[in-house]
C-alpha cells in the first residue's frame, strides 16, 4: 500500500512538472549539448555504469544505460545481489527555472523502463527526474538523478535509484 501511495503522490507530481513547464524553451534557448545531438556519460550511484544520451529535440531526449546494481527491493526486503542493470529513458526537459551566470542549468522529468539480471530477472516502470548543469564553452555537463520505481518482476515492490554523472557530448 506504500508503494501505491507514494507512486500516487509522484504522478501528481509530475503533472504539477510539466504544467509548470508550459510550452518548452524558445529555439533560442536550446542548450549547448542538444547541438551535438548525443552524449555519454559516467554514472556513479544506484546503479554505476555508463548512459548514453540522444536529443531528439531541444525538449525531448532518450537515456539508456547500463551498469551494476548493488541493491534490489524484494517482497521480503532490501538485499544486496550485485547484478547488471539497464534502463532506458524518455525526457522532457525544461529551462530557465533557474539562471546561471554562463552555462545552463536543465531541469528533465520522464518515463522509462529498468531491468535487472539476478538469479531473477527484475523489470520496472521508473520515473526519473533530476537536473543537469551544461558548461558553456565544453562539451560536458553534470547531472543528478533521481529515479523512484515500481517493479513489477520477480514481484510487485517499488525501489529508488540515485546517481551523479559527467556527460561528455560528441
Amino acid at each position: 500500500m506504500k508503494g501505491r501511495s507514494f507512486f500516487c503522490l509522484y504522478f501528481v507530481f509530475l503533472i504539477c512538472a510539466a504544467a509548470a513547464a508550459g510550452e518548452g524553451p524558445a529555439p533560442s534557448a536550446e542548450p549547448l549539448a542538444a547541438e551535438s545531438g548525443f552524449g555519454a556519460a559516467l554514472v556513479l550511484g544506484e546503479p554505476m555504469g555508463l548512459s548514453a544520451k540522444l536529443w531528439l529535440s531541444p525538449d525531448f531526449s532518450l537515456d539508456a544505460g547500463a551498469g551494476w546494481s548493488m541493491y534490489r527491493r524484494t517482497e521480503d526486503g532490501m538485499r544486496q545481489i550485485g547484478a547488471p542493470y539497464f534502463f532506458l529513458e524518455y525526457l522532457y526537459h525544461f529551462y530557465d527555472t533557474v539562471k546561471a551566470k554562463t552555462g545552463k542549468f536543465v531541469y528533465f522529468i520522464g518515463i522509462g523502463a529498468e531491468s535487472a539480471l539476478d538469479k531473477d530477472l527484475y523489470l520496472g516502470a521508473r520515473i526519473p527526474f533530476g537536473m543537469a548543469y551544461m558548461f558553456e564553452n565544453a562539451p560536458i555537463d553534470i547531472f543528478l538523478e533521481l529515479a523512484p520505481s515500481l517493479v513489477f518482476m520477480p514481484g510487485t515492490t517499488s525501489d529508488t535509484g540515485a546517481f551523479a554523472g559527467l556527460r561528455y557530448w560528441f
